[in-house]
């Protein structure tokens, strides 16, 4: 029995020892783009090297996946430390569950501020509290082939006119003037998240999304005539069995005109393939109407679960480094966050450096801003709209309803949240 016991605790210490010898970092990561994440694989690996007796683990999942199973990772005391995530209302909304660890501490410390400018300082920010680092940015716009547009002599259009001109040619010449795959209901939302920036401006678009104007409004109705215009002249190819990655052979192969996408995107293009792609802002609408682009912001934070948040803390201020966001973002298309960052010099990198450098305000994308159930019922509709056989105002009107609908159950559900937080206050 004491030969038994003398094993025990030497196993025990053992185990001890290798506790002390091996911190563990386990963290969470999206799939979906396989560049992106072998970069994040190598900087892993950089930082075990500088920082001794420390073990990076990866728990990765396919995209949706990670989505929908975030919250349930970040509520497990074995879930994950430090978690790739999105700002936005999707981020906002784990903070007030009081399931990510605020990082003001560090961020003031290292001077962080120092390194991002301010519209991404406000995109970690809740209530004065700093809870992420911005890792990497990118913009929407249109990908295009540049080879096409100089045999067919176009040019990036700057306005709308200019815009129908380019689809015009295109659908004369049988190619495809604008693929959209959507498989997945968030890709197609760009359309008519640009439609309502161009049209009705900022304060507008963010009133919509946060559910306080009326769907039924002329605003509204506006953007939907001037969809259904591209619509109805046939410049639209709705493609729902694919996603939007799908449809980059058609440009490549000059099949396929246009595509409103992500400017990270290229990172799916063939290498040979690369230097033919170029990336234009979508077109001016309303000259009295400021040009507000459409730019994520994707982040890293600390779950309020972590296991070890004081090397979960040094991993991210690694992150945050100039070297780290270069690396990254080189490799994975994106832009980085940190603004002491070299741009690669390739000449869609600098254009979107250049527009975000040169907007006001920007947006974050509408299912990342908006509350998610909102989000997710209104990119349906929009979804069923572009795939219906024919536009009419019947078709408009039933969108409109639908949108109007979940609009009000927003409010309903807002409104509820509010009225038991009163109660349990009085």
């Amino acid at each position: 029995m004491r030969y038994l016991l003398h094993i025990l605790v030497i196993v025990n210490l053992l185990y001890s020892h290798q506790s002390r010898a091996e911190d563990v970092l386990t963290i969470g990561i999206a799939g979906t783009n396989g560049v992106a994440r072998e970069m994040v694989y190598f900087l892993a690996s950089a930082f075990e090297k500088q920082t001794p007796n420390v073990k990076i683990r990866f728990i990765v999942r396919e995209g949706e996946s990670y989505k929908k199973d975030l919250q349930n990772m970040l509520e497990k005391d074995d879930g994950y430390d430090v978690v790739f995530w999105m700002a936005g209302e999707r981020f906002n909304k784990y903070i007030r569950l009081d399931l990510v660890t605020p990082i003001t501490d560090i961020w003031q410390s290292h001077q962080l501020s120092d390194n991002f400018s301010e519209n991404l300082n406000n995109a970690i920010t809740f209530n004065k509290q700093i809870y992420a680092i911005p890792f990497s940015r990118y913009q929407w716009g249109m990908l295009y082939n540049k080879r096409l547009f100089e045999r067919l002599s176009l040019v990036p259009p700057n306005n709308w006119q200019q815009f129908i001109d380019v689809l015009s040619v295109l659908k004369s010449e049988n190619v495809i003037p604008i693929y959209v795959g959507s498989k997945y209901n968030w890709q197609i939302s760009a359309w008519f998240e640009f439609l309502n920036l161009r049209l009705n401006g900022y304060d507008f678009h963010q009133s919509f999304i946060k559910g306080k104007s009326p769907v039924d409004s002329p605003q509204i109705r506006l953007v939907f005539k001037y969809w259904q215009v591209l619509i109805e002249a046939g410049y639209f190819i709705v493609q729902r069995q694919y996603n939007l990655r799908e449809g980059l052979p058609y440009l490549y192969r000059e099949l396929g005109g246009v595509m409103l996408v992500g400017s990270y995107f290229t990172a799916f293009v063939p290498p040979n393939k690369l230097n033919d792609m170029g990336f234009f802002s979508f077109p001016q609408i309303d000259p009295q109407i400021e040009n507000v682009e459409i730019a994520p912001v994707d982040i890293v934070f600390i779950a309020e679960r972590a296991k070890n948040k004081i090397l979960a803390k040094k991993f991210i201020v690694f992150l945050s480094s100039k070297y780290a966001q270069e690396k990254f973002n080189s490799g994975s298309h994106f832009l980085p966050a940190n603004k002491l960052s070299v741009i690669p010099e390739h000449e869609i990198f600098q254009s979107v450096q250049k527009s975000l450098n040169n907007v006001r305000k920007q947006t974050l994308f509408f299912d990342r801003e908006a509350e998610d159930t909102f989000a997710q019922q209104n990119m349906t509709i929009w979804r069923d709209f572009i795939e219906s056989p024919t536009i009419d105002a019947t078709i408009v009107d039933k969108a409109i309803k639908s949108m109007e609908e979940a609009r009000l159950n927003l409010l309903s559900r807002s409104c509820d949240s509010n009225c038991n937080m009163n109660k349990r206050g009085r």
